[in-house]
């Protein structure tokens, strides 16, 4: 036992017998390990150093765990230098460190896990928040970065990975990924070190355990079960293949009197309009809008709008020839929202002769990226009445959650719908479930990603409350598209925190996902939002894939294209 308060010994020893919460499970990693610490003896070996600033904190080794106890007001803030570490020079890079979290009573004012740590000004966590979520987080050169990815399961084993974004520039990035079995890994988000910052010399890695400053409530206790470094990225990055930002280009906007059929719209009385989610159907491109705005001097608000292309390929053109419409000829609301809610489509698929809208009903809108959902849920017609949508939320309904805003991709070879959900606003993670497409109906017949038994081996569970999440966020206007080109599954999104859209790509539809990419960003196209892909509108097999994307101001949605970039085979 060490400890700067050795009268709270008896603190640590009830620490040493905590139960265990999660079950140990030996890690695997695709790269030889280089310095290894299993916390089998009584002590603290070299080359460690513990550190508590604060004197409010203490530490055991015991049982083949690291147990760090956090007094109440170790903080580590800007100016704030109080909070608890255990820590170790830096390795080379490229380099990756991992941990398991065994036992934890953490709570809402609290953040610890893997750290980089250069300075009290200069440092990186990614762990466990104890508001109920994982997160990358920290200071840099003395300014908070934002919460740099979230996950909403609390994985048991983490990684922090140092690596080059890119073999040209001079800088390195930091990927926290996180387990639920050390064998199947999801990337939750990356820090780029653009200012160098953790190049210096006294940069170390470990672990880090803190509090807010404003907290001086109760002590809580962490039990880190194992440490382990290697050489190299196990895990490398789509970011690796860019030399800059894929090139992107605005099309052109897509409704009002601006637009290629302005006229048709402008008939139709949309004049501003939001999302514009693709789906092909009847030899048609349709596109769901959500809130529908009419044009001047015909006020006209709808939660929804339904206009279809004659054309399924790019090279046609995707311009609207006709908008769904009501008795004045005006593009009408498709799904009809109850009252008190609006109706906004998220994800849409045409398959054979029926086609599906899933919808989220928003009860009420609070700051820009927030809003409440009451319930999602699908809306379906028939090549025999194309104009008629009918509403299935008294058979088909997720309440509010982690499925809130659903996106689609189906896999026609394996007759399979697969939808990401992601809780209402755009600072959550993502989750997956699928059904198969004869059963989209059937609330029953949907299962939900609960784990894995096995490197790639998904286990699926009836249960929505054993859903985990598959890719780390903050996620907001989701789309998921098979991509040839690059051989494998491409996801997009607003990501707030970086103000931008990002790509990633996955081997399988459930992961793991790389680090995202950013494809547009704020700068560029103010107040952009939504991100939505459809299968089959790209050229040269997937080289160039096109999206729709919505700017607030303007408030109308324009079509995108975006050249990808392809790693050696």
């Amino acid at each position: 036992m060490v400890s700067d308060r050795p009268k709270r010994l008896a603190l640590a020893t009830a620490l040493i017998i905590l139960p265990l919460l999660i079950s140990r499970a030996p890690a695997q990693v695709e790269a030889t390990a280089g310095f290894e610490d299993g916390f089998d003896g009584r002590a603290l070996g070299q080359p460690w150093a513990w550190d508590s600033p604060g004197g409010a904190a203490l530490y055991a080794v015991s049982e083949g765990n690291l147990n760090i106890v956090v007094g109440g007001g170790s903080d580590q803030w800007v100016d704030v230098d109080a909070a608890p570490r255990v820590l170790k020079a830096q390795p080379p890079a490229p380099y990756g460190i991992e941990t398991q979290v065994v036992s934890t009573d953490q709570n809402g004012a609290t953040f610890a896990g893997l750290a980089v740590f250069r300075d009290p000004a200069n440092w990186l966590v990614g762990g466990w928040h104890g508001g109920g979520r994982l997160e990358l987080s920290g200071i840099v050169n003395g300014l908070p970065t934002p919460a740099l990815g979230v996950s909403t399961t609390k994985y048991a084993f983490l990684r922090l990975r140092k690596a080059t974004a890119n073999p040209v520039n001079p800088y390195f990035s930091f990927y926290f990924d996180a387990s639920p079995d050390g064998l199947n890994w999801t990337n939750v988000n990356v820090y780029h070190d653009w200012t160098r910052a953790f190049e210096a010399a006294e940069t170390r890695v470990g672990f880090l355990a803190k509090d807010w400053n404003a907290y001086r409530g109760p002590s809580y206790s962490i039990a880190f079960g194992f440490y382990r470094e290697y050489p190299g990225d196990p895990m490398p990055s789509a970011l690796s293949d860019y030399l800059q930002a894929p090139p992107t280009a605005k099309i052109g906007v897509m409704t009002g009197p601006n637009s290629p059929t302005g006229q048709v719209s402008v008939n139709a009385n949309v004049c501003g309009t939001d999302l514009g989610i693709p789906f092909i159907w009847r030899s048609a491109t349709y596109f769901a809008f959500g809130d529908t705005r009419g044009c001047a001097g015909r006020p006209n608000d709808r939660s929804s709008a339904l206009a279809f292309s004659p054309n399924t390929t790019t090279a046609a053109g995707l311009s609207l020839q006709a908008w769904l419409a009501d008795h004045n000829a005006e593009a009408r609301d498709v799904l009809r929202e109850t009252t008190g809610s609006n109706a906004i489509p998220t994800g849409a698929i045409g398959i054979g002769n029926n086609a599906y809208i899933f919808f989220m009903e928003v009860s009420g809108w609070e700051w820009p990226g927030a809003w409440r959902c009451s319930l999602t849920s699908v809306a379906s017609a028939s090549a025999a009445n194309p104009a008629e949508w009918t509403n299935h939320q008294a058979a088909v309904g997720w309440g509010p959650g982690g499925f809130s805003q659903l996106a689609v991709l189906h896999e026609p070879s394996t007759a399979t719908l697969y939808l990401y959900g992601t809780p209402c606003g755009r600072s959550g993670s993502v989750r997956l479930m699928k059904v198969p497409e004869g059963e989209i109906l059937n609330l029953g017949a949907y299962s939900y990603l609960a784990g894995f038994n096995g490197p790639n081996q998904p286990v699926w569970s009836p249960s929505q409350r054993d859903a985990i999440t598959v890719a780390g966020g903050p996620a907001g206007e989701l789309s998921v598209r098979h991509n040839a080109w690059l051989g494998s599954y491409v996801m997009t999104y607003l990501d707030q925190a970086k103000e931008a859209i990002v790509l990633r790509e996955s081997p399988t539809p459930w992961g793991p996902w790389s680090a995202p990419i950013v494809i547009a960003r704020n700068a560029e196209y103010p107040k952009l939002y939504g991100a939505f892909m459809q299968q089959g509108l790209e050229d040269n097999g997937g080289e160039t894939i096109y999206f729709t994307m919505s700017q607030w101001d303007p408030y109308n949605v324009f079509l995108m294209r975006t050249t990808l970039l392809r790693r050696p085979r």
